[in-house]
């Protein structure tokens, strides 16, 4: 090989190790940027996060009345992810002399700005010195599955936002002022669970829309002012295992649907003004332990159907205009404890299958039905009668045989008298 033909090789290679040797710093530095940017991003994500939790906490402390520099994941009743969000809030101000009672000398509102705690999944706060409204904000809580909020002197109306929860699985609202009605965009919350909208002034009618909450076990709307009628379509809840809509204004007829309602274990209407008769089709809530009617304006008899409700411990159906006998069949409910049936028109007798039972049982002021005591009165009428006669008869034999003995006395006298003078 020439001098030549190497010297051209050799050039050769050095090009080629100088190519690649460019080639590998240019993916060094491209390597070494990328990393850089990757790093940046992750600093100012970091940032940014940092002020987002920073304004978490401002926004809590804002409602302590406490220092807004103060770590709020500390708290006792707060608690923070792992990145430092805040996803728990339990707060209590005043209704108890727990530890997780707050400041129970001011009175505190729910502030807007709680609608930016995204990260939120759980919130409950009460207390007696709980004013203000709830704030529609909250709708903005889209990772909420725990929704309490209790106090004696809110006035508000309930958000249709809260509508927006999609997440949320329990629902407690209580502010004996809490007033309007109930948004029909409640029907949107599928994930619920339980749902208590207890003693407030809530007007208006129950939303047919409710009737979509698939999952719904709880369902309490008691002590309000609802009026209407009861959607039929709440009989599409499979899993509804309690209802109570008592001590409200509700009318119309007890929804026959509700009979599909097999896993309901509870059912509460008590002290409202519902009309018409008891469906038959109750008779296959076959875990039915509480049935509480009283307090109506219900007709007609009995069903005897309910007498297949063999888990049944308290059945009231007081306080109605019921009429005709009582069915026989109650004394199947062999786990029953109370039976109240007064203040009604019933008529016949109590079946005997109830007085072998060991139950509070309540039949008074039933004009028409037939009592122990009515049965005796008969009979006690004539012991009474019998035993007057036989006595006015004692009488007048005592008075008989008194005079009779007398006037042979006198008999006597006179015959004894006649003998001396002789």
């Amino acid at each position: 090989m020439s001098l030549f033909q190497l010297s051209i090789n050799n050039s050769c290679l050095l090009k080629n190790i100088k190519s690649s040797l460019l080639r590998n710093i240019k993916i060094f530095l491209i390597m070494n940027i990328f990393i850089l940017l990757i790093n940046f991003i992750f600093i100012i994500k970091f940032i940014l996060a940092e002020k987002d939790i920073n304004k978490e906490c401002e926004i809590v402390n804002k409602l302590l009345n406490i220092d807004l520099s103060f770590d709020c994941c500390i708290h006792k009743n707060i608690i923070c992810s792992d990145d430092g969000h805040i996803i728990r809030i339990n707060f209590n101000f005043g209704y108890s002399n727990s530890d997780e009672v707050e400041d129970i000398t001011n009175e505190k509102s729910i502030p807007p700005e709680f609608g930016n705690l995204t990260y939120l999944t759980y919130l409950s706060i009460s207390g007696k010195n709980l004013k203000g409204s709830i704030p529609s904000e909250l709708g903005n809580l889209t990772n909420l599955e725990y929704l309490y909020i209790y106090g004696d002197k809110l006035s508000s109306t309930i958000p249709p936002e809260l509508g927006n929860l999609s997440k949320l699985e329990y629902i407690y609202l209580h502010g004996k002022s809490i007033n309007g009605t109930l948004p029909s965009e409640l029907g949107n919350l599928t994930n619920l669970k339980e749902m208590y909208i207890t003693r407030n002034n809530i007007t208006g009618s129950i939303p047919s829309s409710l009737g979509k909450l698939s999952n719904l076990k709880t369902l309490v709307i008691d002590q309000n002012l609802i009026d209407g009628k009861i959607p039929s379509e709440l009989g599409n809840l499979s899993n509804l295992e309690r209802i109570d809509f008592s001590y409200n204004y509700l009318s119309g007829h007890i929804p026959r649907e509700f009979g599909k309602l097999s896993k309901l274990k509870n059912l509460e209407l008590n002290i409202n003004d519902l009309i018409g008769s008891i469906p038959s089709e109750l008779g296959n809530l076959s875990n039915l332990k509480t049935l509480d009617l009283s307090d109506n304006f219900l007709v007609d008899s009995i069903p005897p159907e309910l007498g297949k409700l063999t888990n049944m411990e308290k059945l009231d159906l007081s306080f109605n205009k019921l009429s005709g006998s009582i069915p026989s069949e109650l004394g199947n409910l062999s786990n029953l404890k109370s039976l109240l049936l007064n203040d009604n028109n019933l008529s016949g007798s109590i079946p005997k299958e109830l007085k072998k039972k060991d139950i509070k049982l309540n039949v008074s002021n039933n004009p028409l039905l037939e009592t122990e005591e009515d049965k005796r009165s008969p009979l006690l009428t004539i012991i009474i009668i019998s035993v007057c006669i036989l006595l006015f008869i004692t009488v007048v034999v005592l008075i008989y045989l008194k005079a009779k003995n007398r006037n042979f006395t006198i008999e006597e006298s006179r015959n004894n008298s006649s003998n001396d003078e002789n």
